[in-house]
């Protein structure tokens, strides 16, 4: 801490234009925009529109509701059998909101009610359903005046960069800052600023404006959890601000921003590689950094933002328990009751603290095809919307993935194609749904597929990670290479083109969510790893030295985006 702290980068030779920029450019000087605001996402599979340009997947198959319905109705909770936590999956959102940001277009793809649904009686949640429209394509792609496959686009940078923190435009950025002493703008009880702008900000129309916080991303009010979140990382840069600040009285407003900013950047990037990563894929991590490789492609992909990334979603929790710091649990909200709520952290202290104490001892739920009640039944259909998006994008089947990742085997690891249910799950009843939905191993959609792999075990039948095989095979290659392709990733040293000396890149190393948490809020009484429980083992989360061998081998719904 003292090295990040005392080291001045100004002094030898750093200018603003050294550290990463807001939107994301200029990272790849062969390709300034790679990674960019506004770039298209990248496709790993063949495109599967109906027509081969625009039209929606999935034409022949049962709709999406239908499906969630026969497959995805969850009546009590299945907790994760390595006991992860639900720190776990909002941070997962946290980092999900930081590289992916699909907007909503014009263009209705509404998700139809079957006459028989239970909610069928419920106009509001018929009414939501029926208001899905399609993402945003970029205009030089698609019908009716392009020959090549709609794309879409990404409204956040592929970087793990922390806009989610800092916004991905000088206008949210400065709208969040104080500019005084290098700090954020804060409100009473050091939360984060109320929203007095005409910028872009999720909110539910019977609240106003106004009453909710103004993040660095749009989608910040969702549920308490994140706001949980965005107040930790928002603390952090101001504690890092006032540290630097005090060593160096002569840095200016904005040297005292950026530093704080690029050792937050840092930190976050830590925390998503050494911490959470390793809880959620297990043994089976991404591999170990050997520095900058200009050929790695940083780009998000739909694969994983519409596949991959969106089954954690099962993992969401019916609840957010609130829990004092003698560890008593004094009750807890609903995640739709939790859901857009402006005032929650308002009516009093330790609120924010009671919410992650909660997070980092609660068991989260199993990565399955189950989604709880306040997900499925409460404002939309979550999982209904991720089958949706899916075909929107034009997403292949399960089993086409499965046979383009056994085609390119970019790990060395077979993923030859099921040839029955069987092969996909051991569960009898959901074998058994899906039969009767998809008819064939070949139709189910690739979302579906991924929520229903069986999780990887040892020898002795127990999970080594939360995910499944071609789930996780797309989540450590697309983290490997946003990582692996940017030269401003905290491990890069300064001598090939990174921001930190190998000291502090050894205190980076260090950084634990835990930590973060502790020196940002009244929090002391929290486990080390608040990512997993005191039951799962897990390898050492901090990372050894750079090249050495060690363990590591868009808003659809109003809940969660």
């Amino acid at each position: 801490m003292d090295t990040l702290i005392q080291r001045d980068p100004f002094a030898s030779g750093f200018s603003f234009n050294d550290f990463p920029r807001l939107d994301g450019t200029g990272h790849d000087p062969s390709d300034p925009t790679l990674g960019g605001v506004g770039t298209r996402y990248r496709q790993l599979n063949p495109i599967d529109y109906a027509d081969g340009l625009f039209a929606p997947a999935g034409e022949t198959r049962p709709g999406a509701r239908e499906i969630s319905n026969r497959l995805m109705s969850q009546t009590t909770s299945i907790p994760d059998p390595r006991g992860l936590t639900a720190m776990s999956w909002i941070f997962g959102q946290f980092l999900n909101h930081d590289i992916d940001d699909a907007r909503l277009g014009t263009i209705p793809f509404p998700i139809e009610v079957p006459p028989d649904d239970p909610q069928i009686n419920n106009p509001a949640f018929v009414a939501q359903l029926g208001r899905f429209t399609r993402n945003a394509i970029d205009p030089d792609t698609g019908p009716p005046f392009n020959a090549t496959p709609a794309a879409q686009i990404n409204q956040a940078t592929s970087w793990v960069d922390a806009s989610v923190v800092y916004g991905t435009s000088e206008e949210r950025s400065n709208a969040i800052r104080s500019f005084t002493g290098g700090r954020l703008d804060t409100s009473p009880g050091n939360l984060a600023p109320l929203d007095d702008t005409n910028l872009p900000n999720a909110t539910v129309p019977f609240i106003p404006k106004e009453e909710f916080f103004l993040f660095g991303d749009v989608r910040g009010n969702q549920q308490l959890g994140l706001m949980a979140m965005q107040t930790v990382w928002l603390r952090e840069h101001n504690y890092w601000a006032d540290k630097l600040a005090e060593a160096h009285p002569d840095w200016t407003d904005e040297q005292l921003f950026q530093r704080a900013r690029a050792i937050v950047i840092a930190e976050f990037q830590a925390v998503s590689y050494n911490e959470y990563l390793p809880a959620i894929l297990g043994v089976e991590n991404v591999e170990a950094y050997d520095g900058f490789d200009s050929t790695a492609v940083a780009q998000t992909s739909l694969t994983f933002a519409t596949g991959a990334f969106r089954v954690p979603h099962s993992a969401v929790n019916e609840t957010f328990a609130l829990v004092t710091e003698d560890g008593t649990v004094t009750g807890e909200v609903s995640l739709f009751d939790g859901s857009f709520d402006p005032f929650f952290f308002r009516q009093g202290p330790d609120l924010v603290e009671s919410v992650l104490r909660g997070a980092a001892t609660t068991v989260r739920e199993k990565n399955d095809p189950k989604y709880v009640n306040g997900l499925r039944n409460s404002f939309s259909d979550l999982g209904a919307e991720d089958i949706q998006r899916g075909r929107d994008h034009g997403l292949p089947t399960y089993n086409v993935l499965r046979n383009v990742l056994d085609r390119l085997q970019p790990t060395g690891r077979p993923f030859p194609e099921f040839t029955s249910f069987s092969q996909l799950t051991s569960d009898p009843e959901v074998i058994v749904a899906l039969q009767d939905l998809y008819g064939d191993i070949n139709n189910i959609d690739m979302i579906t597929g991924m929520l229903a792999e069986e999780l990887p075990v040892d020898q002795f039948g127990q999970a080594t990670s939360s995910v499944g095989e071609v789930t996780g095979e797309i989540l450590r290659l697309t983290f490997q290479r946003l990582r692996d392709g940017d030269p401003f990733y905290y491990q890069n040293p300064i001598e090939t083109g990174g921001i930190f000396t190998d000291a502090e890149i050894q205190e980076l190393n260090g950084t634990t969510l835990a930590d973060i948490i502790r020196r940002t809020s009244g929090i002391s009484n929290i486990a080390d790893n608040v990512f997993v429980t005191d039951t799962l083992p897990l390898p050492d989360p901090n990372p050894s030295a750079i090249g050495a061998n060690d363990f590591m081998a868009g808003a659809d719904s109003m809940l969660l985006g």
